[in-house]
């Protein structure tokens, strides 16, 4: 029984981190929406509508796996945009791209932590320090910022497109197949 109770909860678990990457791509397009940019809170805009799902999937299956696993997506679709525009715009070290998007982002709710994930992206930690102390302390603040990171990364994956001379469904293509790919 106990077995069966494990394995019940475990593949529970794993559906929820599955549904979660899955809905890395939507919460970047959702984050360019209009109506994502003009909210006045996170639950008025498509993007906090596709966290929410999320969270209420962890909540049902008692666990944070799902919103961990879109925040370290968010975060994982980071550390690929940010050196690809750098390389394409001249901007030189990523780091550098990566010291900026931190200044811009400081301000507003939880945008210092945004900026310590931004500043953390290239020092083999990926800003996973910040992440996991917002998940254990402040779960409120943890989904404003994982909103607010997708609204970089999706402003970034435009700047691409844009750097590219391709259209952005062609570069969320990319990172959905990348996002696949990843172990």
């Amino acid at each position: 029984m106990t077995n069966t109770l494990a394995l019940r909860s475990a593949l529970r678990a794993e559906t929820v981190r599955g549904a979660a990457a899955v809905q890395v791509v939507p919460l970047l397009r959702a984050s360019l929406d209009p109506a994502s940019l003009r909210a006045d809170s996170l639950e008025d805009s498509p993007a906090g509508r596709i966290i929410a799902q999320v969270l209420y999937r962890d909540v049902d299956a008692e666990t944070f796996d799902g919103t961990a696993h879109l925040a370290a997506g968010v975060v994982l679709v980071l550390s690929w945009l940010v050196p690809a525009l750098a390389a394409r715009t001249g901007a030189g070290n990523p780091k550098g791209l990566a010291g900026e998007l931190a200044a811009q982002s400081r301000c507003g709710r939880g945008g210092q932590y945004v900026a310590d994930v931004l500043d953390r992206l290239f020092d083999g930690s990926a800003g996973a320090p910040v992440l996991r102390k917002l998940l254990a302390d402040d779960q409120e603040t943890l989904l404003e910022v994982v909103a607010r990171l997708a609204e970089v990364a999706a402003l970034q994956a435009r700047a691409v497109a844009f750097s590219d001379g391709t259209d952005l469904e062609a570069v969320l293509a990319q990172i959905e197949d990348g996002l696949r790919d990843h172990p």
